[in-house]
């Protein structure tokens, strides 16, 4: 049950709600409106009690107050909040200095009242405690899952044309303009390097207009919204991300499962899941100078791409399996409310 907007800017929505009724797993859309929506929160608390709801998840903080709040007006016992990245940025106005700490002390309470803030990396963890006050008796870590198939890449990357590609919505806190200028030099020397986007967002038209300025239409693609993202990352070789802030990102673990090494800014939950030399590579936010030198090295020895690729592909199948996840939440709805 969807409370408002889903945008995740690589699946379209209806993409997502038609993949969960082909699964047999009823959805729906309440259309909660941007803000403060309390309207939204008694048709939630109606649709629980239709639905004789035992259990409430709700995902980052946009819904946190609404589906905790329409779960104590139906009285579900169980509720759980998972966070997926770093507190969302409020928009400049005079009402900001009183709405964010009024906001905070009513997620405090929340937590309170159910516990169970499920944060997927200890970094964001740590940030909850300290951004928004939750104690860590009220929290907890468990790392987002993949299903994972054996590891069969039938693609050999060859030196001098490796195929780049990165996966998320196009948002300013993904920071894909350094990775456009990063690979600028790249394809200046290796002409048959390419970079593929996939996904769409807010960003989209000033992301193509600079690779445009750059010279790179013939080697970086936008491909939008796509529903074979699998397919996409088999038939690449390196995954890339420049992320500003991050949790656990699933287009990492994605490109793991699929046999992808990654380079990836040093940032939230990011280190805990590419081995920096081992998996992937790793670099501080904003580097592009070290951005390039990572990807030319990569370019230029393509064995040490497979040989990263084969290296993630373990701890994909083991510490982030959807199996594994699957369970620990199968856990804490069984126990209720922690303490």
């Amino acid at each position: 049950m969807s409370c408002g907007r889903i945008d995740t800017g690589v699946a379209m929505p209806e993409l997502i709600f038609a993949r969960l009724h082909l699964s047999g797993v009823p959805a729906s859309c309440l259309a909660k409106r941007e803000g403060n929506d309390p309207a939204a929160i008694l048709r939630l608390a109606r649709a629980f009690r239709a639905a004789r709801a035992d259990v409430v998840h709700a995902h980052d903080w946009g819904c946190y107050l609404d589906a905790m709040g329409a779960a104590w007006l139906a009285r579900i016992p169980i509720a759980v909040q998972t966070v997926h990245g770093r507190y969302m940025a409020y928009p400049p106005g005079r009402l900001v200095g009183p709405k964010k700490p009024l906001r905070h002390a009513c997620e405090r309470r929340a937590a309170r009242r159910f516990g169970n803030v499920v944060c997927v990396s200890d970094a964001l963890r740590a940030h909850v405690a300290e951004e928004v006050g939750i104690a860590e008796s009220q929290t907890m870590t468990i790392a987002n899952g993949v299903a994972v198939p054996p590891l069969d890449r039938k693609r050999a990357p060859q030196p001098g044309a490796l195929r780049l590609v990165t996966v998320g919505r196009l948002a300013a806190v993904k920071n894909f303009a350094m990775l456009i200028r990063a690979f600028a030099p790249l394809a200046a020397r290796w002409p048959q390097v390419s970079l593929t986007f996939v996904g769409d967002g807010p960003e989209r038209a000033t992301l193509q207009n600079l690779a445009t300025s750059l010279g790179l239409t013939g080697s970086v693609h936008f491909l939008g919204f796509r529903s074979d993202i699998d397919q996409l990352l088999a038939d690449s070789d390196v995954f890339v991300l420049t992320s500003i802030s991050e949790g656990i990102p699933m287009s990492i673990l994605e490109a793991m499962k699929c046999g992808l090494p990654v380079v990836a800014t040093r940032v939230g939950g990011v280190p805990a899941t590419v081995a920096d030399g081992e998996t992937g590579v790793l670099v501080e936010s904003g580097d592009e100078r070290a951005l390039t030198r990572a990807l030319a090295n990569l370019i230029e020895h393509p064995r040490s791409a497979e040989a990263m690729a084969a290296a993630g592909h373990a701890p994909a199948l083991q510490k982030f399996s959807g199996e594994a996840m699957v369970g620990a939440y199968e856990s804490v709805y069984r126990r209720g409310k922690s303490s």
